[in-house]
C-alpha cells in the first residue's frame, strides 16, 4: 500500500512523498513488484472437506518462468498444495501465501463447519415464568450442531420472547412457543403465572454503569420467586439519575447515585448503586473541547500489533497501528448473545465481551497473529483479523476481553465542511505515546486519489478521503479522526511529507467505512464490478489540449473528440472478455452516461457500479458517442 501510492503521488505531486501511517521499509529496486492472490469463486470461506483453486499473478506480468510457493500459516486448518490448491481441514481462520522472489500476496480464508441436515429439535426449560419474571429456553438439535433458531410466541400479549429464548412474562396465561430452523420446527405451552404470596426480601438488579442521557430498566425480583413485587422507586440524587415509577432510571449527570425500591405492602426494601458517567462535550467550551473528547474516546481507542511468523516459526512484532472499538457484542453466562446494551440486565450476567474493532489494511495484512495493545494495562491480548477490503485501506478485526468497553460513534462525514475542527487520536511512533491526540481542520472534505491497488501499474481505484492539517505520523494509522462530539468521522491513514509541505492528512470516511463493515464482519470481500476498459476524462483532453496517447502495448491512439463535447471518458483500451467488451464498446467511444447520469469523470462510472451486485443480472447502460453518433449499450452483471 504504501509502494503504490508513493508512485502514484509522484506523477501527481512533483517533490512530494507520500507515507502511511505504518513502519514499513521500501526497496524500489525489488522484482517482480508484487503478488496479487485471486479465487475463480470470488470467495474468502469454505467449509470443512471442500478445496478452493486460488490464482496467483506476479506482477509484473511480462516476467515469466518464476516460480511461486504457497504455503498455508495453519495446516491444522487448511493446507495448500504447489499449484494453489487449497483443501479446508477444520474450522478456523488460515492466511494463504503465495511467494515469488522477496514479494508475497495473501490470501485470508475462513473455514467454516459444514452444517448437515438438522432432523429435530428439542426446547429445553421449565414450563412456567411469573408476570414480570424472565425465564430462558434452549434447545437442542439432532444432529447435534451449532446455528440458530427462531423463535416465536403465538400470544404476545401475554409474553414476548427474543432471539436467544429469553421469555418475559407480561400477563396472566398460556403461550405457545416455537423453535424453527429452516422448515423443521417444534412448539412447547409456557404457562405465564400470576404472582402471589409475601416477599421475604427484595432485590433490584441492573448495570452499576450508565451514560448521562441514557436509560436502564431496573428489575425487581423477589424471595421466594413469585411473590409479590410491588415497589416505589427513590433517587437519592435527582440531579444525577432520577427513576420513574416502573423503575426507568436515566442518567442526568456525572456521580453515584442510589436508587431504593420500597415494597408498597410489606416493611420491605432494596437499594442499587449506580455510576453515571457523563461523555457529552460542550462544544462552545473551546479551551476545554479537545480535552474532553479525549477523556471520553481514549479508553475505546487501541493499539494494533502486527506479528509475522519468523524463519524458526516464533512471533516477530514487526510493526503497529491503532484502532478503536465500534460495536460490542455481550456474551452471557447462559449462552446468549447480544448486540445491544440495552438487553443486558447485569454485567455480572456476562461472561465475556466481544468486541469489533477498526484500523487499516495496511496495518493487518500479511499478519500471522494480532495483538491489541490495552494503554490502561499496557498489556498486549491476541486479537483476531476477521477480514480486510481489497480497495479500500480498511479492515475489521476482533478481540475479547473481561470489562466493558464502551463503543464509538459515527459521526456525519456525508455532510462534512471545510474549515471544520477534528482531531486525530492514537499511537504515533509507538504504544509509548498512546492516546496521543491532535487538533486542526478539515481541509477537504472530499478528495479522490487514484491507486494502483494490485501492483500491476495500473491506477484500478480511485480512493475518498477527507484531507485535513491535524497532524498524524507512524502509528496512527487506523487510529479515528474524531469531531468536537467526540464522534468518528474518519480513519487515518496517511500523509504528505516534504521539506516543504506540511499538514496534509488524509483520512477514509466512515459513511464509506459503514458501507463495507456489513461485510467484513462476515468475514466477506465486497466483490466490484468492472467495465473492463482503460480511458481519458475527456474534460482534461479538452482543458489541456491533449491531442494523443499510448495504449498499454504502446500503440499511439489519436483523440477524435466531436466539437461541443466537454465531458465522458474517451475509450482508450477495452478488455475483449470484459463487460464492456461482450457489449460492442470499442476504442474512441465516449462513454457521455452510465444509467442516465452524465459522466464528468471516471468516478462518476465508479459510482454507478459500487451500486451493482455481481451476478445479479442487474443491467447496466452506457451512452455512448461513437463516430459522431449516440448509441446506448446494455451491459448485464
Amino acid at each position: 500500500m504504501i509502494k503504490r501510492i508513493f508512485l502514484v503521488i509522484l506523477m501527481l505531486f512533483s517533490g512530494l512523498l507520500l507515507v502511511a501511517c505504518k513502519n514499513s521499509d521500501i526497496d524500489a529496486a525489488v522484482q517482480p513488484t508484487a503478488v496479487v492472490i485471486s479465487s475463480p469463486e470470488q470467495t474468502n470461506s469454505i467449509t470443512v472437506g471442500m478445496t478452493l483453486q486460488l490464482r496467483a499473478t506476479v506482477i509484473p506480468t511480462t516476467i515469466t518462468n518464476i516460480t511461486v510457493d504457497w504455503s498455508s500459516n495453519n495446516e491444522e486448518v487448511a493446507t495448500v498444495s504447489d499449484e494453489g490448491l487449497v483443501t479446508a481441514l477444520q474450522s478456523g481462520q488460515v492466511k494463504i501465501t503465495a511467494k515469488a522472489g522477496t514479494v508475497s500476496g495473501y490470501y485470508y480464508l475462513t473455514v467454516k463447519e459444514d452444517i448437515p441436515v438438522i432432523q429435530a429439535i428439542a426446547i429445553e426449560g421449565v414450563n412456567e415464568v411469573f408476570v414480570g419474571d424472565y425465564l430462558k429456553l434452549n434447545y437442542r438439535l439432532t444432529p447435534d450442531v451449532n446455528v440458530a433458531v427462531v423463535w416465536t410466541v403465538d400470544k404476545t400479549n401475554i409474553a414476548e420472547i427474543d432471539q436467544n429464548g429469553r421469555l418475559y412474562g407480561k400477563s396472566a396465561g398460556t403461550v405457545t412457543v416455537t423453535a424453527a430452523y429452516e422448515n423443521i420446527n417444534t412448539s412447547r405451552q409456557i404457562t405465564v403465572k400470576t404472582r402471589t404470596g409475601n416477599p421475604t426480601a427484595l432485590t433490584l438488579k441492573g448495570r452499576n454503569l450508565l451514560e448521562a442521557g441514557a436509560t436502564m430498566q431496573l428489575l425487581v425480583t423477589t424471595t421466594p420467586v413469585g411473590a409479590v413485587n410491588g415497589v416505589t422507586f427513590t433517587s437519592s440524587n435527582d440531579e444525577i439519575a432520577e427513576v420513574s415509577a416502573s423503575g426507568l432510571v436515566l442518567g442526568k449527570s456525572a456521580g453515584t447515585v442510589t436508587i431504593t425500591a420500597r415494597s408498597t405492602e410489606y416493611d420491605l426494601e432494596a437499594n442499587f448503586e449506580i455510576t453515571i458517567k457523563d461523555y457529552r462535550i460542550d462544544e462552545n467550551d473551546y479551551q476545554n473541547v479537545w480535552k474532553d473528547v479525549l477523556a471520553a474516546t481514549k479508553d475505546s481507542i487501541f493499539g494494533v500489533a502486527h506479528y509475522q511468523n519468523n524463519d524458526q516459526g516464533k512471533l516477530v512484532k514487526k510493526s503497529i497501528g491503532s484502532g478503536f472499538v465500534y460495536k460490542t457484542q455481550f456474551i452471557m453466562k447462559d449462552g446468549s448473545i447480544y448486540d445491544d446494551i440495552n438487553d443486558v440486565h447485569s454485567f455480572d450476567d456476562v461472561e465475556f465481551y466481544h468486541y469489533y474493532l477498526i484500523t487499516n489494511k495496511h496495518v493487518v495484512e500479511g499478519s500471522d497473529a494480532l495483538k491489541i495493545y490495552l494503554h490502561a494495562e499496557r498489556k498486549e491480548i491476541p486479537a483476531t483479523l476477521i477480514q480486510y477490503d481489497t480497495k479500500v485501506d480498511l479492515a475489521v478485526v476482533s478481540f475479547n476481553y473481561t470489562q466493558y468497553i464502551r463503543p464509538l460513534s459515527f459521526g456525519d462525514s456525508d455532510n462534512l465542511l471545510g474549515g471544520e475542527r477534528v482531531a486525530a487520536i492514537g499511537n504515533p511512533s509507538g504504544f509509548e505515546f498512546s492516546s496521543s491526540i491532535t487538533e486542526g481542520i478539515v481541509s477537504i472534505p472530499r478528495i479522490y486519489m487514484d491507486d494502483d491497488t494490485d501492483n500491476d501499474g495500473i491506477n484500478d481505484w480511485s480512493a475518498l478521503y477527507i484531507m485535513h492539517n491535524a497532524d498524524i505520523n507512524p502509528g496512527n494509522s487506523g487510529g479515528p479522526l474524531v469531531n468536537s462530539k467526540g464522534e468518528v468521522l474518519a480513519i487515518n491513514t496517511m500523509k504528505f511529507v516534504s521539506s516543504n509541505i506540511e499538514g496534509m492528512g488524509f483520512s477514509i470516511p466512515i459513511h464509506l467505512i459503514q458501507s463495507l463493515l456489513p461485510y467484513l464482519e462476515n468475514g466477506v470481500v465486497k466483490q466490484r464490478v468492472t467495465l473492463g476498459i482503460t480511458g481519458n476524462e475527456v474534460k482534461t483532453l479538452v482543458e489541456n489540449h491533449i491531442t494523443e496517447t499510448v495504449d498499454s502495448e504502446n500503440n499511439r491512439i489519436v483523440f477524435s473528440i466531436p466539437e461541443g463535447i466537454d465531458y465522458g471518458v474517451y475509450v482508450v483500451g477495452v478488455d475483449p472478455s470484459s463487460k464492456a467488451g461482450q457489449a460492442g464498446l470499442q476504442i474512441h467511444d465516449i462513454i457521455l452516461t452510465i444509467n442516465g447520469r452524465k459522466v464528468w469523470e471516471t468516478l462518476d462510472i465508479r459510482s454507478e457500479l459500487d451500486t451493482v451486485v455481481p451476478g445479479s443480472g442487474q443491467e447496466v447502460r452506457l451512452g455512448v458517442m461513437r463516430n459522431g453518433v449516440l448509441e446506448e449499450l446494455i451491459l448485464t452483471y
